[in-house]
C-alpha cells in the first residue's frame, strides 16, 4: 500500500501546466482556496430548496483550488450535513454530494463519479453515449488547448492534437490542425466550445460537476477526465457485447457481428487517449499514485464485466477490495459454442472473424496500458496493491475468447 502524504497546499508548484497545478487552481481568488466563499454559499442553502439552486460552482471552485483532498472543513462539514437531509428524488444532488465527503474513504467509483455519470446517458443509444464521450473529451480539449495557448511546446501541442483527434472522431468535425500552437490552440478551443454548446442541459450539467480532482495537479485533472472516458467506454463495450449475445440466442448472426463491430470503435477511442497518459511526467503520477491509494483502475466494475461477458474466467483466489461484479449469465463464448454446430461453421465465420477482432483489440489495449505504466511507474507496485506493469503484461496475454484464440483456422 502506498503511504499518503498529505502537505500543506502552499507546499504545492505554483506555476500551471505539465507537473504543475492547472490553470484554475493557478487563477484561483484567496477565498476560493480557503473555501470562505462556497462555506458562505452552502450556508445560505438548504435541502428543501431545487436542485437547481445548489452552488456547485462555489463548492467545485473549492475543490479545484486546492484538491478535493485537502478540502477545507469549512466546506466538507456543510457538505456532509446536506448529504444525509437531501431528498433521494433531487437529482443529481445523492449521486454526486458522496464524492465531495469521501476523502480517506473513496473508491474507484466514488472516484470517478460513475453512477452520476452513468445516469445521463442510454447505453442503447449511441448518439447519447457520443454526447456524453464528446463532452468529456471536449471539457477535457478546452483545458489541454488553454495550456497550449499558455505554455506552447512539444508536451502541450501532443495532449492537445491527441484529445482533439478523439473529438474529431466523435464529432466528424477532422481538419487540418494549424502549425502555429497559439493557433492550433484556439482552433482546439472553438471545436470543444462549439461540442459543449449542442449538448442537452442534464448531460452538460453532470460534465461539469463531474470535475473533482483530488489534487491541483493539472496533470491529475487530465489523467481524472481520460480515466473518467475510458470507464465509459467500457460500459459501452459491455451493453454491445450483451447485445451480441442476444442476437447470437436468435440466430442473428449479422446482428451479433455488428454490435461487436461497433464495440472495436468505441474502444480504438482510447489509442489517442493512451498517447495523452504517455506525456506525464513520472514526478506528477507519483503524486496522483499517492493521494488515489484505493482508488485503483483494477477496480472497475465495467473492465471486469467485459471480461466476464466474454467467456468463463478460471477461479482464483478472491480478490479483496474489489466492488462484486452482478452475474453475466451465459457468456458469449459459450452462446457461440452452444449453436455454432447447428448454424454451421462457415455461416459463423464472419463472427468468429469479429470475435477475434475484437480479442485482437482489446489485447492490444491492454498492452498499451501496461506499456504506459511500465513508462510511468517502472516496476513499483499498482495502486490496488498489484505489482503493477508486471501484471498488466501478463493480464494482457489472457485472450477474451479462449476458445477461439484459433480462430484463424475457422472454419472447420
Amino acid at each position: 500500500m502506498v503511504e499518503r502524504q498529505v502537505v500543506s497546499v502552499r507546499e504545492w508548484p505554483r506555476h500551471a501546466g505539465p507537473e504543475g497545478i492547472s490553470a484554475r487552481a493557478a487563477a484561483a481568488s484567496p477565498t476560493d482556496v480557503s473555501g470562505a466563499r462556497a462555506a458562505a454559499a452552502l450556508g445560505a442553502w438548504s435541502p428543501d430548496r431545487a436542485p437547481e439552486s445548489f452552488p456547485y460552482q462555489e463548492v467545485l471552485d473549492h475543490f479545484v483550488a486546492v484538491g478535493r483532498m485537502y478540502a477545507g472543513e469549512r466546506v466538507t462539514a456543510p457538505l456532509r450535513a446536506i448529504a444525509v437531509r437531501v431528498p433521494a428524488d433531487s437529482w443529481p444532488l445523492p449521486l454526486w454530494l458522496p464524492s465531495t465527503v469521501d476523502q480517506h474513504n473513496s473508491t474507484y467509483d466514488g472516484y470517478l463519479l460513475t453512477r452520476l455519470l452513468l445516469s445521463v446517458v442510454d447505453l442503447d443509444d449511441e448518439r447519447s453515449v457520443g454526447g456524453l464521450l464528446g463532452g468529456l473529451v471536449a471539457d477535457t480539449l478546452l483545458a489541454e488547448a488553454a495550456m497550449l495557448r499558455s505554455t506552447p511546446g512539444r508536451v502541450c501541442r501532443a495532449r492537445t492534437a491527441a484529445v482533439a483527434s478523439v473529438l474529431g472522431r466523435l464529432s466528424s468535425s477532422d481538419g487540418a490542425a494549424p502549425a502555429d500552437d497559439r493557433e492550433f490552440a484556439d482552433h482546439a478551443g472553438r471545436l470543444a466550445t462549439a461540442f459543449l454548446a449542442g449538448l442537452g442541459r442534464e448531460q452538460a450539467l453532470v460534465i461539469g460537476i463531474a470535475l473533482l480532482p483530488i489534487t491541483r495537479m493539472h496533470d491529475e485533472h487530465m489523467f481524472f477526465r481520460c480515466v473518467q472516458i475510458f470507464e465509459m467506454i467500457y460500459a459501452y463495450l459491455c451493453r454491445r457485447i450483451e447485445l451480441a449475445g442476444v442476437a447470437l440466442l436468435r440466430g442473428e448472426i449479422v446482428a451479433a457481428g455488428e454490435q461487436l463491430d461497433r464495440a472495436i470503435w468505441w474502444l480504438g477511442l482510447s489509442r489517442p487517449l493512451y498517447r495523452v497518459l504517455t506525456t506525464m511526467p513520472r514526478r506528477s503520477f507519483e503524486i496522483i499514485r499517492v493521494h488515489s491509494d484505493g482508488r485503483s483502475a483494477v477496480q472497475s466494475r465495467h473492465y471486469r464485466r467485459i471480461e466476464l461477458l466474454c467467456a468463463p474466467r478460471p477461479a482464483g483466489p478472491p480478490a479483496v477490495g474489489l466492488p462484486p461484479v452482478e452475474p453475466v449469465g451465459a457468456t458469449l463464448q459459450e452462446i457461440f459454442t452452444s449453436i455454432v454446430d447447428s448454424i454451421g461453421r462457415t455461416t459463423v465465420a464472419p463472427l468468429v472473424c469479429r470475435m477475434a477482432d475484437l480479442d485482437r483489440a482489446w489485447r492490444a489495449m491492454k498492452r498499451t496500458h501496461w506499456g504506459v505504466t511500465l513508462k510511468i511507474i517502472g516496476d513499483d507496485r499498482g495502486t490496488g496493491g498489484t505489482s503493477g506493469a508486471e501484471y498488466l503484461k501478463r493480464a494482457a496475454e489472457v485472450p477474451l475468447f479462449p476458445a477461439l484464440v484459433d480462430g484463424a483456422e475457422w472454419p472447420r
